[in-house]
């Protein structure tokens, strides 16, 4: 073999063993965020609604809806949450399609529920009764 043919010849090994290695190292990085996918989860206090992002990763388009039985639906959206991060949202920011603000002496709470997506598009969900 020439050196010419040699040299091609490992520089096409070394390339298809370096796309091996990132390949196996994506799987790993896959595999170890999907089995430690945690929890994004909503709360309620006397004033407020508590949101706290367990998920490992950074959340976006958190929704919040608090069904308010006849008075109708009432919501806010947190576009992002840190990992970790804990938000109060406070009942007079939530608001109806409308735009009326949420009346806490008008309205009999249901539930609430929340849904949002992190960074690797893994969808959440959750709800809780009032």
């Amino acid at each position: 073999m020439t050196r010419c043919v040699r040299r091609a010849l490992g520089s096409c090994a070394a390339v298809i063993a370096a796309a091996g290695l990132l390949s196996a190292c994506n799987a790993a990085v896959d595999k170890a965020v999907g089995e430690g996918k945690g929890e994004i989860t909503v709360s309620h206090t006397d004033e407020a609604i508590v949101i706290e992002n367990g998920s490992g990763r950074p959340a976006l388009n958190v929704r919040v809806t608090l069904d308010g039985g006849s008075a109708g639906t009432f919501f806010i959206i947190v576009p992002t949450m840190d990992t970790g991060e804990k938000k109060t949202v406070l009942f007079g920011l939530l608001r109806s399609e409308d735009g009326t603000l949420l009346d806490t002496a008008a309205v009999s709470p249901r539930d609430i529920k929340l849904t949002a997506r992190d960074t690797l598009n893994n969808n959440y969900e959750a709800t809780v009764p009032w």
